[in-house]
């Protein structure tokens, strides 16, 4: 079960926090379990031209070196999330409010129920936390920029 990409007890804490739910996990999975399961995406039909449009790659090299690129993508990723879900859930929960949904930090305090201004070191420690996990991990500075979009310090 997942809240947009959270874990089941990230999604419980953020019920709880958010919405002040006051069930215990035993009555959310119950809850869950019995709410009615989605339906995968059906696929889309792509029109003939938009196919013809869409450039494809002929040359073996560069698809040697767009392979590698993911390999080591994967590779960074699963190393960051690793990382991620290392930290206590309330960390986590920071880090995805701040950074996957963009929720500023005035918003991230509503929805923690804790005070603004501390959050500002709270995120900074967790972001050198993760910087120095990765770098042990043999993840360099520009491996990271890569993968966030040049957004990484």
């Amino acid at each position: 079960m997942h809240l947009k990409g959270h874990s089941f007890r990230e999604a419980a804490a953020i019920l709880r926090s958010r919405w002040k739910v006051n069930i215990t996990d035993q009555q959310l999975s119950t809850l869950l379990r019995d709410l009615p399961r989605r339906l995968p995406m059906r696929p889309v039909q792509v029109a003939e031209a938009a196919l013809r449009s869409t450039p494809s790659v002929d040359d073996s090299a560069a698809a040697v070196i767009n392979g590698e690129t993911t390999d080591v993508r994967r590779n960074v990723q699963r190393i960051l999330e690793a990382s991620i879900e290392a930290l206590p859930v309330e960390e986590r929960v920071l880090l995805k409010l701040r950074f996957w949904e963009d929720a500023s930090i005035a918003d991230a305090a509503r929805i923690l129920g804790v005070q603004q201004r501390p959050l500002y070191r709270r995120i900074e420690k967790l972001l050198t936390v993760l910087r120095e996990r990765l770098h042990s991990q043999g993840v360099s500075v520009e491996q990271i920029r890569e993968l966030t979009g040049g957004t990484a310090r």
